[in-house]
């Protein structure tokens, strides 16, 4: 895989905050990240500490692309959220 190549993975998001990165870290030099909830239920998005009171709510089946390589943390009010990522150079 060239360094520019896309990493495409899934998190698991439940009810304590997780980081949407592709394996345990966010990609170094990462440029965007894409994410897809791809779960039934409503996930929350947000800096470290997020909650589902305080984070930009992410609709099931709803996407949108983060254009900062600032690390972004999900929470849920449940257990078991599929939610997939792209982060990209």
């Amino acid at each position: 895989m060239s360094q520019s190549s896309p990493l495409v993975g899934a998190v698991i998001v439940g009810t304590a905050q997780v980081l949407l990165a592709v394996g345990a870290a966010s990609r170094p030099g990462r440029r965007n990240l894409y994410i897809a909830n791809n779960a039934s239920a409503v996930i929350y998005v947000g800096p470290s500490g997020v909650l589902t009171t305080s984070g930009f709510p992410l609709q099931p089946n709803d996407w949108f692309v983060w254009d900062s390589g600032e690390d972004l943390y999900a929470i849920a009010a449940g257990a078991g959220n599929d939610v997939r990522v792209i982060e990209t150079l």
